[in-house]
């Protein structure tokens, strides 16, 4: 064999060794939800399962969702988790925050950073519901004031809000800061919404403080647009 041609066939290997790490690398982020690398711009979309029900899940526009194997946003998980589990009724799928807070930029012992969570109501509904998602909006729409109120007894719970998609209750008033002097509090406003994902009972709930919290209209808006992306990718 001519030198030429072995150094071709050693440039092909060599490229095809490439494309297998490569390939594995893929196989490898589409079988680990919780593994989404920083650097891709597919982290703003995630697969979660619920038992054994596939879901995939968007991050809001400038969000990122949180991985919880990298350390610098290890924390950022537990918290999540720790207000997500807290009655223990539900389990946390996916968390997300501001993209350019993520690896705790925002120490949440200062602040509370913007950030969003979703997770699956088991035991509270059960793993799955036969109802039809109508059904499903019409059993929660009387209670969900009340309830969603409980999650957040520091702000005011406003009428509920119901579209084919979702039930969901706007939450709006003023927190103070952790680590904060008694008696300074700041804006604060919260989402929290319901919904069936393939019969899967899901809750979102998203959290904004400091300057820029959005109005109530565009919160009902945030609400509608992520419960129908939600629906959309799940269809």
């Amino acid at each position: 064999m001519k030198k030429g041609e072995k150094r071709m066939k050693k440039t092909i290997f060599a490229a095809l060794a490439a494309s297998f790490v490569f390939g594995i690398g893929l196989a490898a982020f589409g079988a680990r939800a919780d593994i989404v690398p920083w650097t891709v711009p597919a982290r703003r979309t995630l697969f979660v399962s619920a038992w054994n029900t596939r879901i995939r899940l968007q991050a809001p526009q400038n969000m990122c969702f949180v991985d919880k194997t990298m350390a610098a946003q290890n924390q950022d998980w537990i918290n999540m988790k720790d207000f997500a589990e807290q009655n223990n009724d539900q389990v946390l799928l996916a968390g997300f925050m501001d993209c350019g807070q993520i690896d705790g930029v925002a120490s949440w012992g200062e602040k509370t950073p913007d950030y969003g969570i979703v997770t699956w109501l088991d035991p509270a509904i059960g793993a799955t519901t036969k109802m039809s998602r109508e059904d499903y909006l019409d059993m929660r729409e009387a209670s969900f004031r009340n309830y969603a109120q409980t999650r957040f007894p520091g702000l005011k719970a406003e009428n509920v809000h119901r579209t084919a998609d979702a039930v969901a209750v706007i939450l709006t008033g003023n927190l103070m800061k952790p680590g904060d002097d008694p008696g300074v509090k700041h804006q604060a406003a919260a989402i929290i919404a319901t919904t069936t994902l393939r019969h899967v009972p899901v809750e979102f709930t998203l959290y904004y403080g400091g300057k820029n919290v959005p109005d109530k209209e565009a919160l009902a808006n945030i609400a509608d647009t992520f419960a129908r992306q939600m629906i959309l990718l799940n269809h």
